[in-house]
Formats: C-alpha cells, sequence, structure tokens
C-alpha cells in the first residue's frame, strides 16, 4: 500500500520522516528540562541561578530547533504533496482519457470517477499529514511512557487500559463513516449539481427572470440533510462511546494528579517531577489522542481512496487511445453498420435494433426521427465512442473501436448539439481538433471566411487569434451563441477529416436560419463525406441518402423526393414543419 501512495515520492518521506523523528524527540525533551529547570530552582534557592541557568539555555534552543524542524517539515510537506499531486495527477487524467466513454454514462461508474477527479487533492493532503504525524506521534508518546514509567510506572499501565477502547472505537466509527459515505454519495453529488444550478453563469439569468431561487434553495437543503444525516447516523454509537471513553480518561488523569499530591507534599516527589508528569498525561490524553484518532480517520480515508483508485484504474480502456498514428488525412471507401444491436449496460432495453447502412465517400446522409429514436446513440457508435452490443461498425471493413485515436480523429470530425465552449485563446479553441498545424493562421481564416466571412470575428478581437475566450480567464472575451457556434463548426473543418458529423449543432437557432448554415457548412466541407442528424428538416433535403428512425429501427430510406412519394413518417414530420421554412 505504501508503493501504491508513495510512487516515486520516498526520498521526500524519508527525508520528512526523519524531520519528525527529531521533532518527536522535543516533546520528552521539553518535559525533561521544565522538570529539571523547577527542581535545579527549587534546589539553589536564594543561593543564585546555579545550573537552573544552563538548563534554561538548553531549553531556549530546543524551542529554537522546534521551530526550524517545523518550519522545514512545512516546506518538505507542500513539496512531498506537489510531487504527488504532479503524479498522481498525471496517472488519473492519463486513465479517464484512456478509459471507454461508456463508464461515464453509467451513473454508478460514473460516481467512482467523480470521487476520483474531486477527491485525489484532499488525499494527496491526507498523505502529507500522515506522514509527518505518524512519525512524530510515535516518537512523542514512546519519550513521555518512558518518562512515565521511569517515575511512576503504575501511571502508564492506567493511560494504557483507559487508551485501546478510544481507538477500538474510534476505528468502527470512522469505517462506518467512509462506508456509508459512498453509499451516500449521490446525495452529495445532487446538492453540488443544485448548488452550481443557483449560482452558474448558464442557470443565473433564469434564476433572477423567474424568482426560483427558494425552491431550488429547498432542495438543496433537503438533499445535503439526507447527504449530512447520513454520515451522522452512521457511526453515531460508535463516536460517543469513544467520547465516554475519552472523557473517562480525563478523569483518570485528573484522580492521578490528585493522588499524586500527597507524594509531593511528603516531600517524596519533587515539584519538577510532579509538574512534568502532570504535563505529560494531559499531552498525551489532550494532544496524543486526537492527534490519533485524527490519523485514524486520515487512514481510512485513504483506504476508501485506494479502492476506489483501483476500482478506476481497473476500468476498461478504448485499446488505441493515447496511441500514435499517421497525422494525414485518411480516406475511406465506405462506412457500414451492419446488423448493429445496442443497449446500455444498465438497461435491458435495446435502443437500437438491427440497423444497417452505409455511407461512401463524399457522401451526405441524413438521420431522422422523434426524440428518442436512437440518432444519437448511431453518432456515438460510429465515433468509436460506444461499441456495438451486437453486429459491427466497419471503415473498410476494420471495426471502428479497433483504428488508432489519432487516425480515427483524421475520418470523423464532430459538431455536438451541446458543443463545447472552452476558456482558452480563439487559436486553441480552433486547433483542438488538429494541433499539429496550431499556427496555421491561413487555413483558419480560410474556414472562417467560408462561414459567411465570419473571419471578421477574429478582426474584432483585441489579440486576434490569441484572445482567451470566455468569463472564467480575467481579461477573457465572451462570444455570444452564435459566435460559439462558429468557433465549434470551424474546428470541425479544422481537422480535414474525411468525413464530417453533425449532431444538431443549430438546434438552438431558427429553422430558415438552420437550412442556411447546413447549406455553408456542407459548401465548407465539399469533397467530404457529412452525416448529419436533425429531427427538423429542412435541411434533410440536401442529403443524398435519408434514413428515418422510429424506436430504433430504420424504417424508411431515400431521398427527400421519394420519401415524400412515399408518404410514410418523414413525409408527415416534413409536412407538419414545413411551413416553419417558409420565409
Amino acid at each position: 500500500m505504501i508503493n501504491f501512495f508513495l510512487g516515486n515520492t520516498k526520498k521526500y518521506f524519508l527525508i520528512i520522516a526523519l524531520i519528525n523523528v527529531l521533532s518527536g524527540l522535543t516533546v520528552p525533551l521539553n518535559i525533561f528540562l521544565i522538570q529539571r529547570i523547577i527542581d535545579t530552582a527549587v534546589v539553589s534557592g536564594k543561593s543564585g541561578f546555579g545550573n537552573d541557568f544552563t538548563y534554561i539555555l538548553f531549553y531556549l534552543g530546543l524551542q529554537i530547533v522546534t521551530v526550524l524542524l517545523a518550519q522545514s517539515d512545512k516546506l518538505l510537506r507542500t513539496i512531498f504533496g506537489n510531487t504527488l499531486e504532479i503524479n498522481w495527477g498525471k496517472d488519473i487524467l492519463e486513465k479517464s482519457a484512456k478509459v471507454q466513454y461508456k463508464y461515464f454514462e453509467q451513473t454508478k461508474s460514473y460516481e467512482t470517477i467523480h470521487r476520483i477527479l474531486s477527491g485525489f487533492k484532499e488525499n494527496i493532503t491526507g498523505i502529507t499529514d500522515i506522514t509527518s504525524s505518524v512519525t512524530k506521534i510515535t516518537i512523542s508518546m514512546f519519550g513521555v511512557f518512558y518518562f512515565i514509567m521511569q517515575t511512576e510506572w503504575w501511571i502508564f499501565i492506567a493511560l494504557l487500559i483507559t487508551t485501546f477502547p478510544v481507538w477500538l472505537f474510534s476505528i468502527i466509527s470512522t469505517l462506518r463513516e467512509r462506508d456509508t459515505y459512498t453509499e451516500i454519495y449521490p446525495y452529495f453529488l445532487r446538492a453540488n449539481y443544485l448548488s452550481k444550478m443557483i449560482n452558474s453563469r448558464e442557470s443565473i439569468k433564469e434564476v433572477r427572470l423567474y424568482n426560483f431561487f427558494k425552491h431550488i434553495n429547498k432542495l438543496w437543503s433537503e438533499v445535503l440533510s439526507k447527504f449530512q444525516r447520513g454520515q451522522l447516523l452512521s457511526n453515531l454509537k460508535p463516536r460517543y462511546i469513544a467520547g465516554a471513553f475519552i472523557f473517562l480518561q480525563y478523569f483518570v488523569v485528573t484522580v492521578i494528579i490528585f493522588m499524586l499530591v500527597y507524594p509531593l507534599r511528603k516531600g517524596l516527589m519533587t515539584i519538577g517531577v510532579f509538574v512534568a508528569l502532570a504535563q505529560a498525561m494531559w499531552n498525551y490524553v489532550g494532544n496524543f489522542q486526537y492527534e490519533i484518532i485524527n490519523i485514524i480517520q486520515k487512514i481510512n480515508h485513504l483506504r476508501v481512496f485506494a479502492k476506489d483508485y483501483k476500482t478506476f484504474m481497473a476500468l476498461d480502456e478504448n485499446s488505441s487511445a493515447l496511441c500514435g498514428g499517421d497525422a494525414n488525412n485518411i480516406n475511406f471507401t465506405s462506412i457500414e453498420f451492419k446488423d448493429v444491436w445496442f443497449r446500455y449496460d444498465d438497461s435491458s432495453e435495446y435502443v437500437l435494433k438491427g440497423v444497417n447502412f452505409s455511407i461512401s465517400n463524399n457522401e451526405l446522409i441524413a438521420l431522422v426521427g422523434l426524440n428518442g429514436s436512437g440518432k444519437t446513440t448511431i453518432i456515438k457508435l460510429l465515433l468509436g465512442l460506444l461499441h456495438p452490443t451486437k453486429g459491427d461498425v466497419l471503415v473498410d471493413g476494420m471495426p471502428v473501436s479497433d483504428i488508432q485515436v489519432t487516425k480515427r480523429k483524421k475520418i470523423f470530425s464532430v459538431i455536438f448539439q451541446d458543443f463545447a465552449k472552452y476558456n482558452i485563446s480563439l487559436r486553441e479553441n480552433i486547433a483542438l481538433s488538429n494541433l499539429d498545424f496550431i499556427n496555421n493562421e491561413k487555413e483558419m481564416i480560410r474556414i472562417l471566411n467560408s462561414l459567411t466571412n465570419q473571419a471578421e470575428l477574429v478582426q474584432n478581437l483585441k489579440d486576434g487569434f490569441d484572445t482567451s475566450l470566455g468569463k472564467d480567464i480575467d481579461g477573457g472575451t465572451d462570444l455570444s451563441g452564435g459566435q460559439w457556434q462558429t468557433v465549434a463548426i470551424a474546428r470541425a473543418l479544422f481537422s480535414d477529416s474525411s468525413c464530417i458529423v453533425m449532431d444538431e449543432p443549430t438546434a438552438a437557432i431558427d429553422p430558415i436560419a438552420e437550412v442556411e448554415v447546413y447549406n455553408q457548412l456542407i459548401s465548407a466541407a465539399k469533397n467530404k463525406a457529412a452525416v448529419f442528424v436533425t429531427h427538423r428538416l429542412g435541411s434533410t433535403r440536401l442529403a443524398h441518402t435519408i434514413y428515418t428512425l422510429d424506436k430504433g429501427i430504420i424504417v424508411e430510406k431515400g431521398s427527400h423526393e421519394e420519401l415524400m412519394e412515399r408518404n410514410g413518417i418523414y413525409a408527415e414530420m416534413f409536412n407538419t414543419q414545413k411551413r416553419w421554412y417558409e420565409k
């Protein structure tokens, strides 16, 4: 488990451990020096400083060493934590890029991925704290116990007897709390979403306009209360039992101190020893005990994280993810869906049922149908994001999922309905699909010009292509919805792929403007194959072949004219919508 958490940072771990060995020794040394200072002062009486001045100088030097050790520990823990964060961050982000897309659509798997991505920094802090605390507390406790045993051995036995129940019930409490945390994590995710719903830029306008803050705030409070109540009730009993034993320890220490008054009065114990013993016991019960409980909790947090991490790392990967490949454009002869059936892992219902169709090079096809008919699922299968439950998706006879990602992106480029708005420079926004040519401004301008002279977008930005976009960056420039859409389309075209895929990217604009955008896009993507998904049919007349889906089955195939003559589902949909396209 140590190798799992530390990796190649063992040298920092060992240095921090050494520093905390020395820091741990300062605690019993402090107790010893206080005892000697007091006893020497009492013995010296009015005769002068004597040896007590020497002990005071030692005590002062010890405080200086303690401060230096604490600062060194803090610095090295920061370096240690930063190194762990980079190492873990690289592994986790690389793994998330390799994990099969289906896991992001499965609730349980997504929760595990979310816990890993959101919790690894917290657990790095836990590792650095444990590294520091365990060593220091162990050395300090042995030193304090040694001092107590050398002075009054029976005190050590009394403390030990009351210690084990505290540790036992603290461990039980922590185990229950963290195991329950996994079960109630969906409440945390829901509360987090509701909080963002109130405060995010995307929703704040409607929150203010419709004034539904109180309703969402109520939902947030209810969901968060369920999460908090689950955490609280999971370990209420063992937590209170542990607390009762801690109170018992305080009581025992109080009784012991009271008992030590007798030998002190009789001269059987020096004042220095009495004060040192009292300090040692309060140190143990007050500071050490709570530090130990805190360490137990953090170790268990890491145990749960390690379980999640191993589950995460064991998730199936795309065999071709992150592999190198030919960066040149790849032309294909045909893409074929061959008796494709698909259902999601957490469902028994098939979304697609025996889908068969093909796409030739330079062919333009349209997938139409009502919501839920399986159009977007076909796109995910086409792009290799999902794999068929039965059947095959083939590119020139090869399963699309077997094609390396770097080659696959030269076959397909895509514009989704919910296209991403990246808060980076305009240059990077466009070039993400083809980073080898990130400085090819001439091609970027050509593409923007092909989209109804959108090159003026660059001219209106203060730093041209190097202008940072979005409000999340200080000094960034936000774009209108139409401009963001232009950037997304330009990104797809800049990839220079053989087939451009459009999954309802124009759903947010009016039907007449949609037809114009498709005209521009198809013109800009000439000599390419194109697949576009839509439930609004004004643009489908541009397609060579139209496939109509109904409940996961292709029920019609043909050109616009052929399907209109057939007077089936497509014709019914088109006739219902045609008034939208009349200017």
